[in-house]
C-alpha cells in the first residue's frame, strides 16, 4: 500500500513540475504551439482525407446553390466538378498531414530553443482561418477536420 501512495505522490510532484510552470508563465506555452501544431495536423490530416467526399461535395452543392445555374449546367458543374473538388480536398488533406510530419521535428527543435530565442517559423500548413465540419478550439489540442479547403464565403466558420 505505501508503494502505491509512494507512486501516487511522485506522480502529482512531476504533473506539477511539469504542468504548473506552463499556467504560471504563458511565454513558456508559447513553445509548444509549432509542436501543437504540428500534432494536430498529423493526427487530423487522415480525418480530413476520410470526410473529403463529404466536403467536396457540400462544397460544390454549396457552390451551385449560390451560382444558381440551370438544370443542364448543375449536371455538368456537378458531374466535372465533383471529382475535380474531391482530388483537390483529398491532396489538401495529404498535404496537411505531410507538413505536420515535417514540422515536428522544428517543434521539437523548438522547445530547446525558445529559451534562447523568441524566433518562431511561419507554420507550414495553416488551417484556423478556414470553416470545416468539426471546429473545438482547444488550447492543448483543437479539433478541426473536414476542412474546407476550396470554399465560397458562404459556408459558416
Amino acid at each position: 500500500m505505501t508503494v502505491v501512495i509512494r507512486r501516487c505522490c511522485l506522480l502529482l510532484l512531476v504533473l506539477t513540475v511539469v504542468v504548473a510552470p506552463l499556467h504560471a508563465r504563458p511565454a513558456l506555452a508559447d513553445r509548444t504551439s509549432t509542436l501543437r501544431r504540428a500534432s494536430e495536423n498529423i493526427v487530423q490530416g487522415p480525418l480530413d482525407m476520410v470526410l473529403s467526399p463529404v466536403v467536396a461535395g457540400d462544397t460544390l452543392v454549396r457552390n451551385i446553390d449560390a451560382a444558381d445555374y440551370n438544370i443542364g449546367a448543375t449536371s455538368i458543374v456537378a458531374f466535372v466538378g465533383y471529382p475535380a473538388l474531391l482530388f483537390v480536398t483529398a491532396w489538401a488533406a495529404g498535404f496537411r498531414m505531410w507538413s505536420g510530419l515535417l514540422e515536428f521535428p522544428v517543434g521539437l527543435g523548438l522547445l530547446v530553443s525558445k529559451s534562447f530565442s523568441d524566433w518562431e517559423p511561419a507554420p507550414f500548413f495553416e488551417t484556423e482561418r478556414e470553416p470545416a465540419l468539426v471546429d473545438a478550439p482547444n488550447d492543448i489540442f483543437g479539433f478541426k477536420f473536414g476542412v474546407y479547403y476550396v470554399a465560397n464565403t458562404n459556408i459558416p466558420k
